[in-house]
C-alpha cells in the first residue's frame, strides 16, 4: 500500500507537466500584450512585401479593440532623457471599406498617423519606445489610408535636472554650513 501512493503521485505530476507543456508550446497562440494572463494571437503578416520586414514589430492594442500598431525600440545617446520622433519617407495606401469595418477601434483618424513616444532604459542605456498607429484620413479625398512604408528619425534630448552642477550655498541650519 505504501508503494502505490508515491507511484500514483509521480504519475499525476508527470501528467500535469505534460499537459502544461503542450499548452505552452502551442504555436497558434502567443502573448502579445494586454492584461497579465491574457493570450492574444499575433496579427497576420501584411500583404505588402515592403511591410513584411516590419511584421515582427506589429502588435495589437487591446485597449482599442485589437487595433494593429507598430512598436519600435531605438537606442538613444547616453544621457538622453527625452526624444523627438519624426516619420520621413512615408507612403500610404487606401484601406478598402470591408477592411475598414474590421477596425472598430480606429475611430476617426487624424490627418497624420498617431505616434506615441516614451523613454525607457535597458541595461542602463536609454531607449526610445515608439508606438505608431499607421492610419490617417486624407484631407483631399476623405479616404482613410494605412501607412505602407516609412523611415523613423529619432533624436535624443537632454532636458537637464539631476546630474547638473550643485550650488555651494547651504542653509544656516545645515551641518555642512558649519564647516
Amino acid at each position: 500500500m505504501h508503494v502505490k501512493r508515491p507511484v500514483l503521485l509521480i504519475s499525476a505530476l508527470v501528467a500535469g507537466f505534460l499537459a502544461n507543456a503542450q499548452q505552452l508550446n502551442d504555436p497558434s497562440r502567443s502573448a502579445v500584450g494586454g492584461a497579465p494572463g491574457t493570450v492574444r494571437s499575433k496579427p497576420s503578416v501584411p500583404r505588402d512585401p515592403q511591410m513584411a520586414s516590419k511584421a515582427d514589430k506589429l502588435f495589437l492594442d487591446t485597449e482599442r479593440q485589437d487595433l494593429p500598431y507598430y512598436h519600435e525600440q531605438v537606442a538613444l545617446p547616453m544621457g538622453s532623457d527625452a526624444c523627438t520622433v519624426e516619420l520621413v519617407n512615408t507612403r500610404f495606401a487606401d484601406i478598402p471599406a470591408a477592411e475598414l469595418a474590421s477596425l472598430p477601434g480606429l475611430g476617426v483618424p487624424g490627418a497624420e498617423p498617431e505616434v506615441r513616444t516614451s523613454v525607457g532604459y535597458a541595461r542602463k542605456r536609454p531607449m526610445a519606445l515608439v508606438d505608431i498607429y499607421p492610419y490617417r484620413k486624407d484631407a483631399a479625398t476623405g479616404q482613410v489610408q494605412r501607412l505602407v512604408d516609412y523611415t523613423l528619425r529619432v533624436t535624443g534630448q537632454r532636458r537637464g535636472g539631476a546630474g547638473g552642477a550643485k550650488s555651494g550655498d547651504y542653509p544656516d541650519t545645515s551641518k555642512l554650513a558649519i564647516g
